[in-house]
C-alpha cells in the first residue's frame, strides 16, 4: 500500500522549493472549486495535494474532497490523515465506504462549497467516467465559480496523442456538464526520467495544448531532477512546478510535504 512519509519531519531537511511553490501558486487567481482529473495514473492526486497545500502555506483556507469513485487506493484518502495533521480539512466517502470501490460521496462537498473556506480542491476519478462524481455538484459549481483541470503524462499511452486528449475532454465535459479550463503537464518515466525526457514530454503537452485550445498552467518536474530540468529548458522554465510526490510506496523513505 503506498503512504505519504512525514516519519522523517524534524530530522529531514526542509524542502528548498516551499517558496518556489507558493511563488507559482500566487501567480494565478484561483476560483474557489478546483477539480483535477486525468488518465489514470496521471497524477492527478500529486497535483491536487501539491496546489492545494501550496496555497495552504500561502495562509488561504482550503479543503480537499475524494471524489475517486474509480479506485480507492493511490487517492487522496491514502494519505488523508496525515494531510489533516498539516490543519487542512480532507473529505473522504463516509464509514466503510472509505476503503471500498462502491460510488460513494460525502454529502461534505455540498457543506464545504457554501462555506468560508477560499478554495476547495476536488480529486477526481481517473478516466472519463471518474468525472461522473462531478455532476451532482455541477450546479454548485457554476455558482461558486471552478476551475476544472486535466493532468498530462505524454508518455501515457491514454494521452500520447492530442486526438486520444480531446476525445477524452470531449467525454469529460459531457458526462460531468461542466468545462475543462486547462491543462497540468506531468512529462515522468518515473525515476529513470531525465531533463531530456522533461523538454520532449514538455514540447508534446504544448502540441497537445495548441490542438485542445486550452491554456497549459504548469509542468510537473520531481524534485531530484528539477534543477537540471530548469538549465535545459531555460526559455520554458516559467512553466516548470516542483513537484513533490506525496504518496509513497513502502519501500520509499519519508519526507515532508513542503517546506
Amino acid at each position: 500500500m503506498a503512504r505519504l512519509g512525514l516519519e522523517g519531519r524534524g530530522t529531514t531537511p526542509v524542502n528548498p522549493y516551499g517558496a518556489f511553490r507558493r511563488s507559482l501558486a500566487a501567480e494565478r487567481r484561483w476560483s474557489k472549486a478546483v477539480a483535477v482529473t486525468g488518465a489514470l495514473g496521471s497524477g492527478k492526486t500529486t497535483w491536487t495535494v501539491n496546489l492545494g497545500l501550496a496555497l495552504h502555506r500561502m495562509g488561504r483556507r482550503i479543503a480537499l474532497a475524494d471524489l475517486d469513485i474509480i479506485n480507492p487506493y493511490f487517492c487522496l484518502r491514502e494519505i488523508a490523515d496525515d494531510v489533516g495533521r498539516l490543519g487542512i480539512d480532507v473529505v473522504l466517502p463516509p464509514g466503510e465506504a472509505r476503503w471500498s470501490d462502491i460510488p460513494v460521496i460525502s454529502p461534505e462537498v455540498t457543506r464545504l462549497l457554501a462555506s468560508d473556506r477560499d478554495h476547495l480542491f476536488l480529486d477526481v476519478g481517473g478516466e472519463a467516467k471518474g468525472v461522473l462524481a462531478l455532476k451532482q455538484f455541477s450546479p454548485f459549481l457554476e455558482d461558486v465559480g471552478y476551475d476544472f483541470l486535466m493532468v498530462l503524462n505524454p508518455f501515457r499511452p491514454q494521452t500520447s496523442k492530442p486526438e486520444a486528449v480531446v476525445a477524452m475532454r470531449h467525454e469529460m465535459e459531457k458526462l460531468s456538464g461542466l468545462h475543462v479550463t486547462g491543462l497540468l503537464g506531468n512529462p515522468h518515466l518515473m525515476e529513470a526520467t531525465e531533463p531530456e525526457d522533461i523538454a520532449r514530454g514538455l514540447a508534446l503537452i504544448c502540441q497537445t495544448a495548441e490542438v485542445i485550445e486550452l491554456p497549459l498552467l504548469y509542468v510537473g518536474v520531481s524534485d531530484h531532477v528539477f534543477e537540471r530540468a530548469r538549465e535545459v529548458l531555460a526559455p520554458g522554465a516559467e512553466l516548470l512546478w516542483p513537484l513533490s510526490r506525496p504518496i509513497l510506496f513502502p519501500w520509499e523513505r519519508g519526507v515532508p510535504l513542503d517546506g
